[in-house]
């Protein structure tokens, strides 16, 4: 066993050891017990419980309710884009991809983060991330969502490589009595239905939802483009039990690019998932917390990368199973102890012949002290030790990934937060098995190494609260996908596909260094607020060249104003700067002459996003509101060869909002 091995089991038996009888007062309030003011100042994800935001082992970035119903977002991926350190690319219309603190190039599939809906991983099984597009998750269900940069492994586990995203649904006490109802008709032919009703029958709570969403999008290149969804969710909540179920269903004719004018290319996608979480108090400061969870896709495609005829077929689930413990040792320390067991299966006919029939175990335990040292400072030491399956090809990497945090109050508004973390990501199913006819997958990946330092202020505003964090980050053994015209296959020339993307793994290490800034204040109460965003980020390859998609430089700025009880306006800048493409470094000029030279890195233009929102309620309950996204362009690139439209606007009704 690895010395970092023996520190980490040393630190886990020392938390262990820890425990006493003398428990002071409670320990772990419930996040769904908490007032909405009180929301305003606690945090969930950083340790799995609810806890004061300054007293939290990482920075947590908040978006709440109230935000998104004030900005011009239409999508999770836009209102993302308020959060400090977060960039993100669109590559093709509705299709993203997200990063926090640089590799935004990495990956269209978003595997470097860990999603998660009320606590519960959302990454599918096949490619380790999720797709973000218009209806991967609405945003009249999201009560707020909690973004924490920086490695997290130490708490999660895999995939929480560069931060972690939660996303907290409503339950039925959050939605007015006769329910919430909303019609949307926007750009591209968009139609957008949702409800959400709320039930009660003694002690148990229900909220019911529904959502309908088509869109034909912006077919700057072919009209072959569109996606129908619709989306069911249930969540009822008893006493410490708390439940939620439901599916998703699309139909996605694949939008064009000019790089790929999609006419044919289609999938169908099928999600149905189970999550329960129920809380056991252990006396009046002691408690333990159990969390099943199931969850299943199924995607079908045709026509697959436009070749007639062509299909696949792809099925997987995950069945979870997480036991936490959590107690207060003595007046000012917090003890957490967690166990998690994952089953993943996968059966799929776009895998290498030998790889079509996949199954694994994933087991971590986790541990957390929080010791109270005097009235102002605070250390926070944690570990994760984890088994990731037979397939992470990872035996190089530490078997333990520890974070140590450390929080002093200098003085009553602000305070200090240093942070070191690590992570891992092991390589996903579809990077070393992938076998399709625009993609090839890599059996000698081996796992992503990171770790991280930060030190950051938190200042609270007589109105407000403002931040500043600097942070480093060195990322070993970094996989990127790079476009490979050795792979091409003479039988899908006469379609215009010659070679392939395969994932690589980069020698020595990414050195990422970077600033995020922060602040929001009322200005004239709740008539009046404003907000901004400013982050600065060095990113550089092992060769230390510039690593793809990384802007130096992205800042927004946002405010709304509620002149009066009926009207209420709401407009953001987004920038981002100028980067670097370098999918089709080695690429070809003509893929027909070997001779006619390579692409090379192409630079890609800075670019700005305007929205704006504008709501006005006739009467309690009633209103109508527009936003407007990405005003003032035509079309321009956030990815090379992909025409974003601009200027995307939606109307909404909205009954009981």
């Amino acid at each position: 066993m690895s010395r970092s091995a023996w520190i980490g089991l040393a630190i886990l038996t020392a938390l262990c050891g820890t425990a006493r009888a003398d428990w002071a007062q409670n320990p772990n309030q419930d996040l769904f017990d908490l007032s909405i003011e009180e929301l305003m100042d606690v945090v969930y994800t950083s340790s799995r419980r609810a806890q004061e935001a300054s007293q939290a082992a990482a920075k947590v970035y908040v978006i709440s309710e109230e935000t998104i119903r004030h900005s011009g977002a239409q999508s999770l991926d836009q209102i993302l884009r308020r959060v400090p350190g977060l960039q993100v690319r669109t590559w093709l219309w509705g299709f993203t991809n997200t990063s926090i603190r640089g590799l935004l190039g990495g990956s269209p599939i978003n595997e470097r983060l860990l999603w998660l809906v009320d606590g519960v991983q959302i990454n599918d099984v096949r490619d380790g991330g999720i797709w973000i597009d218009l209806t991967v998750f609405p945003l009249d269900l999201i009560s707020r969502i909690e973004v924490m940069p920086g490695p997290q492994s130490s708490m999660y586990g895999g995939n929480a490589f560069q931060g972690v995203i939660n996303i907290i649904t409503k339950e039925a006490r959050d939605v007015s009595a006769g329910g919430e109802y909303s019609l949307g008709a926007g750009r591209d032919n968009t139609i957008l239905v949702s409800a959400a009703v709320p039930t009660s029958n003694g002690p148990l709570e229900s909220l019911l939802s529904a959502s309908y969403t088509s869109t034909d999008e912006h077919r700057l290149v072919s009209d072959h483009s569109g996606k129908d969804t619709w989306w069911m969710r249930g969540r009822s909540d008893v006493g410490a039990t708390h439940v939620s179920y439901g599916g998703r269903t699309a139909e996605i004719n694949y939008p064009s690019i000019f790089a790929n004018p999609y006419e044919l290319y289609a999938e169908h996608r099928d999600e149905l998932y189970f999550n329960a979480r129920h809380e056991l108090d252990l006396g009046e400061r002691a408690q333990l917390h159990f969390q099943p969870s199931f969850h299943h896709w199924r995607d079908r495609f045709w026509n697959f990368g436009d070749v007639p005829g062509l299909q696949y077929s792809q099925s997987s689930f995950r069945l979870s199973g997480l036991i936490q413990f959590h107690a207060q040792v003595r007046e000012s320390d917090r003890l957490t102890l967690g166990a998690v067991v994952h089953r993943e299966e996968y059966a799929g006919d776009d895998f290498r012949a030998s790889k079509q029939d996949l199954r694994v175990t994933k087991k971590e335990l986790y541990g957390e002290y929080e010791a109270g040292l005097g009235q102002r400072l605070r250390v926070l030491l944690g570990a994760n030790i984890r088994d990731a399956g037979e397939f992470a090809n990872d035996e190089n990497v530490a078997l333990v990934h520890p974070r140590v945090s450390v929080l002093l109050r200098l003085t009553k508004t602000l305070g200090l937060r240093g942070v070191y973390s690590t992570g891992y990501r092991s390589p996903s199913w579809w990077h070393l098995f992938v076998d399709t006819v625009d993609a090839e997958g890599n059996p000698g990946l081996h796992a992503e190494e990171l770790r991280g330092l930060e030190l950051g202020l938190d200042y609270e505003l007589p109105a407000g609260r403002a931040s500043a964090y600097c942070f480093s980050q060195r990322v070993k053994d970094g996989i990127l996908e790079v476009y490979d015209p050795t792979l091409a296959d003479p039988d899908y020339s006469q379609y215009g596909i010659f070679g392939k993307f395969r994932p690589i793994q980069a020698t020595g290490e990414f050195n990422i260094s970077g600033l995020d800034l922060q602040a929001e204040s009322e200005l004239l109460g709740d008539r009046l607020t404003a907000a901004g965003a400013y982050s600065y980020l060095r990113s550089r390859q092992p060769d230390a060249r510039k690593t793809p998609y990384d802007a130096e430089h992205k800042f927004s700025i946002f405010t709304h104003a509620k002149p009066n009880e009926h009207i209420t306006i709401g407009y953001g800048l987004h920038f981002v700067g100028e980067t670097v493409d370098a999918e089709l470094e080695y690429a070809p000029v003509d893929p027909g002459n070997p001779d006619s030279g390579l692409i090379g890195r192409r630079p890609v233009d800075a670019y700005r996003i305007h929205e704006l929102t504008l709501s006005y309620t006739f009467a309690k309950g009633v209103g109508l509101s527009l936003s407007a996204w990405d005003l003032g362009h035509d079309s321009y690139e956030q990815y090379l060869g992909s025409e974003q439209g601009g200027n995307l606007w939606l109307a909404t009704l909205r009954y009981g909002q």
